[in-house]
């Protein structure tokens, strides 16, 4: 690279066109220092505005637990079945119902009565059916 002194200063000479030829000094300022800056001006902020402090770390932190709670929740949902080997085998029944009260529609996963014996009849070439049912503890029975 071309390059002249004129007394004390020295200058770089210019590339024709668009290559100017520049030196950038290395940065001696570490990850470590910045991490350590942070922190000293987070506490600094903390010591002097706490209630807004408190406020933004509470909000922080409440948004998080709500996030984990809906993935959490959501993927159970979404993998309620996946554990048995024939999964894409697997139906669920469902029905809806209006409340009784002020009328919405709810979905249940509970069929009502001896319908599973309807469905056996109705729609043969299942494999098995299983029913659950709760009376003072949970019960199993295979139909």
């Amino acid at each position: 690279m071309p390059a002249f002194n004129t007394g004390s200063t020295s200058f770089v000479q210019s590339l024709p066109g668009n290559q100017q030829s520049r030196e950038e000094p290395a940065s001696r300022i570490s990850n470590l220092d910045s991490l350590h800056h942070f922190f000293k001006i987070f506490f600094r902020s903390l010591k002097h505005s706490r209630s807004s402090a408190i406020i933004n770390i509470s909000g922080l932190v409440l948004s998080l637990v709500s996030f984990v709670a809906i993935w959490l929740y959501v993927n159970d949902e979404l993998s309620y079945d996946e554990f048995h080997p024939d999964a894409e085998q697997v139906y669920r029944v469902s029905h809806s119902f209006k409340r009784r009260g002020d009328g919405v529609i709810e979905t249940d996963a509970r069929v009502p009565g001896l319908w599973v014996y309807e469905l056996q009849e109705s729609a043969p070439g299942h494999t098995g059916v299983h029913t659950f049912f709760k009376i003072r503890s949970a019960w199993l029975r295979k139909i």
